[in-house]
């Protein structure tokens, strides 16, 4: 009977919930407890902890002033250990590793320690780099100055208009690197584009890229990795204009005039293009007042206002003159006012008539005798 009311507890369910809630909360209060325990320490303890940083830049540690170093590893990783408060100071600072020193190393390629500076080094914390070593290619260094050209892509500018005067500033470049590469530099050169067609003048920092013949970018150090750069951008000139004539000096009262072009009837013009394409005809001047023949004449263009010159300066011209005609008229006899009377003395108007009738009829027959 007694095992019978045993089991009856135990089989109670509301028996089970009440133990097994008496022991959850006895866990919780225990592990509470715990690390409550193990957070709370003395302010005289100190803790060791363990930090690993990544992407640490590599420097380059000494090395002699005529020797050049490249492919040197960009960055590692980097493991602290030590007491949490240096370790903590320690990662605030700006983190580096360094190369070995190299001076008197030999050129070529090498196996080369990296390391902590000295002034991280004496901090109290223990470091460990990822590579611990790294291979670098020694060479001797060589030097040279280069003018940077530019390349102008398509469709910098808008349609209509042209590219200028290109200036840099700086236009030159100083290179550093192994004697090697720099006698494969080809050109020193910034690329000029634009994301939308352009149709002012304009001014951009430019990246500086250094290329050999076989337009390979090239390792070399610069001192300087932009130049600024200035475009102009003007509108495109229609140079040419019309020639018209003005003539000064003509005497109509005595000739008559015609006028021809000798050769091009237009000039070409130099300038503002938005002055020059305002201008379609030039005027090209002529004193004819002290020219009696006719010939070819240099006649002297007049520059427009805005222009800054024309071409040809000067324009042959045929001229053609011919004298006017004049017609004189006869002027009729003047009529006496009183008539003339003959004198009694006189002959007659009939009897002189008749006299010289008869002295003309004398005059032919003798004229007639003597042929005969």
């Amino acid at each position: 009977m007694k095992n019978n009311n045993n089991n009856k507890w135990t089989d109670n369910i509301w028996f089970v919930r009440i133990i097994s809630l008496f022991f959850a909360i006895f866990l919780y209060a225990f592990v509470a407890s715990e690390n409550n325990r193990f957070d709370i320490q003395p302010s005289n303890a100190s803790i060791n902890v363990t930090e690993t940083i990544s992407n640490v830049p590599v420097q380059l540690g000494p090395v002699d002033d005529d020797v050049f170093v490249s492919n040197l590893q960009e960055n590692v990783s980097l493991r602290v250990t030590g007491p949490q408060n240096i370790v903590t100071q320690v990662l605030a600072q700006d983190l580096y590793v360094v190369t070995e020193d190299l001076r008197g190393s030999e050129m070529g390629q090498q196996q080369v320690r990296l390391e902590m500076p000295s002034d991280l080094e004496e901090s109290g914390v223990e470091y460990q780099i990822t590579p611990s070593r790294v291979i670098v290619d020694l060479d001797r260094l060589a030097s040279t100055e280069v003018d940077i050209q530019y390349e102008i892509e398509d469709g910098v500018v808008a349609e209509g208009y042209e590219i200028g005067n290109v200036s840099m500033e700086p236009a030159t470049v100083v290179l550093t690197g192994k004697e090697s590469t720099i006698e494969k530099i080809d050109r020193a050169s910034v690329k000029i584009s634009s994301d939308e067609p352009v149709t002012e003048t304009f001014t951009r920092d430019i990246p500086i890229e250094i290329r050999d013949s076989a337009n390979n970018l090239l390792d070399l150090n610069a001192n300087i990795t932009n130049t600024r750069v200035t475009v102009e951008v003007r509108q495109i000139a229609d140079p040419v204009a019309n020639i018209s004539l003005n003539i000064t000096g003509e005497n109509p009262e005595n000739y008559n005039y015609e006028y021809a072009l000798v050769g091009s009837d237009q000039v070409t013009l130099e300038g503002d293009a938005s002055i020059i394409n305002n201008i379609n005809q030039v005027t090209a001047t002529l004193d004819v007042s002290g020219i009696t023949t006719s010939g070819t004449f240099p006649a002297t263009i007049q520059i427009p206002d805005g222009v800054s010159s024309v071409a040809p300066q000067t324009i042959d011209v045929s001229v053609t003159i011919t004298p006017v005609e004049t017609n004189s008229p006869v002027e009729p006899p003047e009529e006496s006012e009183e008539p003339v009377l003959p004198d009694a003395s006189e002959e007659t108007p009939s009897e002189v008539s008749s006299e010289t009738t008869q002295g003309s009829i004398d005059e032919s027959v003798v004229t007639e005798e003597q042929v005969d």
